[in-house]
């Protein structure tokens, strides 16, 4: 389906991002999914032409731009009470809900592994002078049995704290109801930790505390690995919703995307495509096999060149095979192919300085007999003695570079008539 998918992209008159998309979605997905999805539908077309907004419009960039980071972008729902809202803790931080469902908790691994700079500590034996005052050190459980254990279990402390006060975060979100699934992990995390404090919250140890306040309970064993806490109950509706200016009066279900996919929607809409209707006229098919010729670098270009001209209305569709059997019956010319076929370097239309102004030669080629061949592209009736001085004067420049074996064409698109300078 990719392939089907690539050669409808590349026939398309107008190939766009935006284009692409429609097309894809036009028809590949089934009506019933265009149906049920259309708001994830809508919200990739936003974030398609969001993308084109900021000037990245072609294919490939949004490729890239979807693997590396697209994909993850999240999707506003409608927020009612057969939603499900999935937040990261820190998103949650402010909020709060009926019910909280905290699935793995804890999971994160307590660890340290970061450069901290620690004072260095004397040594027997060393000359103080020579011992530097810091030294930076990687934190990390090799520094158990060394001088810098101390430094280095105050640091896991506050690391194990900071994961505690995040973790304490996602536990006060809730309001009636509250469900946590702590994480099985192999290294300690935040989790473990977490277990280790519900077995000491013994009877023995409450009693303890509440001298210092009365509010401190005891846990009640688990059972089945799960421990129930406080009354089971139905959360409680709102008792009043409160409504603002954004508060929509009703909903209505969105209809099915409707897609208009149209080749032709672009046609015309370029200042040069006037002419373009004339395209018979012998003026204007020199115009346009000039255009290809000077886009071809190889033989291996021309599908690809054909396809672009054809896409962007310099070609119309119905004339492609006039126009390709006009370039192969030139093509088929061997003091032509070589020009395009097992070439050295190739110049295109590329500006040369003679006598102080400035000339474009249609295309200079290092053949691979060793010589270097000057075409000039010419329509229309022939003037055998104002382009020969042309090309004569581009020779005499090339020349004057320092090059040898340099020689000069003059190829007549029209009648495929080659004239040699």
């Amino acid at each position: 389906m990719v392939e089907e998918i690539a050669s409808e992209a590349i026939a398309a008159n107008c190939l766009n991002l935006a284009t692409v998309v429609e097309r894809i979605i036009e028809g590949y997905v089934p009506l019933d999914d265009r149906r049920s999805q259309n708001l994830l539908i809508c919200s990739f077309q936003d974030m398609v032409n969001e993308f084109i907004k900021n000037g990245n419009g072609d294919i490939r960039s949004f490729l890239d731009w979807w693997d590396e980071k697209g994909y993850n972008t999240p999707v506003a729902g409608v927020a009612d009470r057969q939603s499900l809202s999935i937040l990261t803790i820190h998103k949650a931080k402010g909020l709060e809900f009926k019910v909280v469902l905290i699935p793995f908790a804890g999971a994160k691994e307590v660890k340290v592994d970061e450069v901290k700079w620690f004072r260095m500590p004397a040594l027997e034996g060393f000359d103080p002078a020579i011992v530097p005052p810091y030294i930076p050190v990687n934190c990390s459980k090799s520094l158990e049995g060394t001088p810098f254990v101390d430094k280095y279990e105050r640091l896991r402390s506050e690391v194990i704290m900071d994961e505690l006060n995040v973790f304490y975060v996602a536990l006060t979100r809730a309001i009636d109801r509250l469900y946590i699934g702590l994480a099985s992990t192999r290294n300690q995390s935040v989790a473990d930790i977490v277990r280790e404090a519900i077995q000491l919250c013994t009877a023995e140890f409450i009693s303890t505390r509440r001298q210092y306040d009365e509010n401190f309970v005891s846990f009640p064993p688990f059972i089945d690995s799960v421990m129930k806490i406080g009354t089971e109950g139905t959360a409680r509706a709102d008792s009043k919703s409160e409504s603002t200016a954004l508060t929509p009066a009703g909903a209505e279900e969105m209809p099915v995307y409707w897609s208009s996919d149209r080749d032709d929607l672009w046609e015309g809409t370029r200042v040069d495509d006037i002419s373009r209707y004339d395209f018979m006229s012998p003026r204007r098919r020199g115009i346009v096999i000039h255009d290809l010729m000077a886009r071809l670098h190889s033989l291996d270009d021309i599908d690809a060149v054909f396809t672009k001209m054809v896409r962007e209305g310099s070609i119309p569709s119905h004339e492609v095979a006039n126009v390709r059997e006009t370039l192969d019956h030139l093509l088929n010319d061997q003091r032509v192919r070589r020009w395009f076929e097992n070439t050295g370097r190739v110049l295109i239309e590329r500006p040369v300085m003679i006598d102080g102004q400035e000339h474009r030669p249609d295309r200079v080629v290092w053949t691979s007999d060793g010589h270097i061949d000057i075409i000039d592209y010419k329509t229309g009736k022939e003037n055998s003695t104002r382009y020969r001085r042309q090309v004569r004067r581009y020779m005499d420049h090339f020349a004057g570079m320092g090059h040898r074996n340099i020689r000069g064409y003059i190829l007549y698109l029209d009648t495929s008539e080659i004239t040699e300078c």
